[in-house]
């Protein structure tokens, strides 16, 4: 709706119809004679109060922005996803299409269809129309499945059009970008090999090829990764038809939160001026500018130019920067109006930038050899190690705490400039903080290299710390891991409180009381 469309809207009382000067206060786009008339049409009216309303553009297309001033920690949106399944190339091994835990091969199968991976002793369950299909299909469909979960999503949601007709024409209306993906393409013929044809050998695809291969398109732009309830390593994907209409930009303006109900929440997290875009940053924060670029065109087929990629320093944070191997001091960055020049703030030495894009690759991929080496090795028994450790009360040395506290100190005032107000990184950042500093207090105590005095203060910055904590991680789902972390720090709050308490009171130097005379008689 746009906005002289509100304005029009607002002239009338929805209930009445005479002139109305007073607005719904949450939505400011529903308008009433008087409060009489607005309690009356509250039942009906509050499912489609919204603080959100769709605006369309020739850059963005349609994307949501406020319909009034908005404060930071206001709920925007709460919303059940139209679909949730397996993320294309996420492997061949089974996964129980109800609870998405890993299943042994042969996976045991649904007692229904004969096709559905499920976990045994019937605890899970999965959709019923997909059940009829599959069962429809017969050994076809059990094949499909065996040969993979990649064409499990799609599935679901060509399915949506007999099963639920309001979530189909909602998914249709995402934007697919079928104009970039049409046939010849690269896309196109890996989703016709891996979706469309084995769908149609099997009976499932009821739906006509091309609208399979847009439906594809708007699983590869719209969904959202979340992760599998049970904790895993695994990665799903969602579609949420509201959500999927913010806008991008790498400084967002939004919280969002997914729990183990896959029930999506978006906050803001910032103050959010009306009429201004809702935005949310679909990259890794963490990533530089290259990086990030890269992902969105190659994934959401645009080129983003945000205030954050059309600075070269990415906001003062130099991200993307390199140490200059000439002095060793300075940083070099692109030239904001030559991108292909690299230049040291320094000694001002000019570096061609395809070398120094090539040096960026280079260090990306060690660090991502590196970890992959670390997961490796957890793999193979460092999970165990550090459980046996904990287990027999051994603990991490003064060092390696030393040094989390200086990553974590590090890692703040980044976040604060590309991830500005509620952030879930910063959270659990500051959450890590405290516990290395209450922690190393405590020993550098226990050694005498501090005062009891001293202990108290550093507890205090703990304290502090592990308060800004919670004030991130309050605003995350109670069923998630980032909320039951939020009750952990709680916990610890309300023992270090007490903890700093008793050190006070300890530290208190005791009143001397003088000795009292006896004034008893002697015999």
């Amino acid at each position: 709706m746009s906005e002289e469309e509100g304005g029009e809207e607002r002239s009338a009382c929805a209930v009445c119809g005479v002139p109305a000067q007073e607005a719904c206060a949450l939505c400011e786009q529903t308008s009433y004679c008087g409060p009489q008339h607005q309690r009356q049409h509250w039942p009906l009216h509050r499912a489609a109060c919204s603080p959100l309303r769709v605006a369309t553009s020739p850059q963005l297309g349609r994307y949501l922005v406020a319909t009034r001033d908005l404060k930071a920690g206001e709920l925007l949106l709460k919303e059940q996803p139209v679909a949730v399944g397996p993320r294309a190339g996420g492997g061949r091994s089974p996964l129980c299409l109800g609870c998405w835990r890993r299943l042994p091969a042969p996976p045991p199968t649904c007692p229904r269809c004969s096709a559905a991976p499920l976990c045994p002793g019937g605890s899970c369950q999965h959709d019923e129309s997909e059940c009829c299909a599959l069962r429809e299909a017969g050994e076809a469909g059990a094949r499909l499945l065996r040969a993979g979960v990649e064409a499990v999503l799609p599935l679901r949601c060509l399915l949506l059009a007999a099963a639920r007709p309001d979530n189909w024409r909602q998914l249709l209306q995402l934007e697919a970008h079928a104009e970039r993906r049409g046939p010849g393409t690269a896309v196109w013929s890996h989703n016709d090999a891996t979706v469309v044809q084995p769908l149609k050998e099997a009976g499932l695809l009821r739906e006509s090829e091309e609208t399979c291969q847009r439906v594809c398109g708007v699983l590869d732009v719209n969904s959202f990764e979340v992760r599998a309830p049970h904790g895993g390593h695994d990665q799903l994907r969602a579609v949420y038809a509201r959500a999927a209409l913010m806008a991008h930009d790498c400084v967002a303006n939004t919280h969002l939160a997914v729990d183990d109900n896959f029930v999506m929440t978006v906050h803001a997290a910032l103050p959010i001026p009306k009429g201004a875009a809702v935005c949310f940053n679909y990259t890794n924060v963490l990533q530089g500018t290259a990086e990030r670029r890269e992902h969105l065109l190659e994934g959401k087929y645009f080129e983003c130019g945000c205030a954050r990629c059309r600075d070269p320093t990415e906001l003062g944070t130099h991200l993307s920067s390199l140490r200059c191997p000439r002095c060793r001091k300075g940083l070099v960055c692109a030239l904001q109006d030559q991108p292909n020049v690299w230049r040291c703030c320094d000694c001002g030495r000019s570096f061609c930038g395809g070398m120094a894009r090539c040096a960026l690759w280079c260090a990306r991929d060690a660090v991502e050899a590196a970890l992959e080496a670390a997961e490796a090795e957890d793999e193979s028994g460092g999970a165990r190690v550090l459980e046996a450790a904990a287990a027999t009360g051994a603990q991490l040395p003064r060092k390696l705490l030393a040094r989390q506290v200086q990553l974590c100190r590090g890692l703040l005032p980044l976040l604060a400039v590309v991830e500005p107000g509620i952030s879930r990184l910063r959270g659990i950042a500051l959450y890590e903080l405290q516990g290395s500093l209450a922690e190393l207090a405590r020993r550098e105590h226990a050694a005498g290299e501090l005062t009891m005095q001293q202990l108290v203060e550093r507890l205090e910055e703990a304290e502090g710390a592990l308060k800004d904590a919670l004030a991130a991680l309050l605003f995350e789902p109670a069923l998630s891991p980032e909320g039951r972390l939020a009750r952990a720090a709680m916990l610890e709050l309300r023992d270090l409180r007490e903890e700093i308490h008793d050190l006070r009171r300890e530290a208190q130097p005791q009143p001397k009381h003088p000795q009292r005379k006896d004034r008893r008689r002697h015999k």
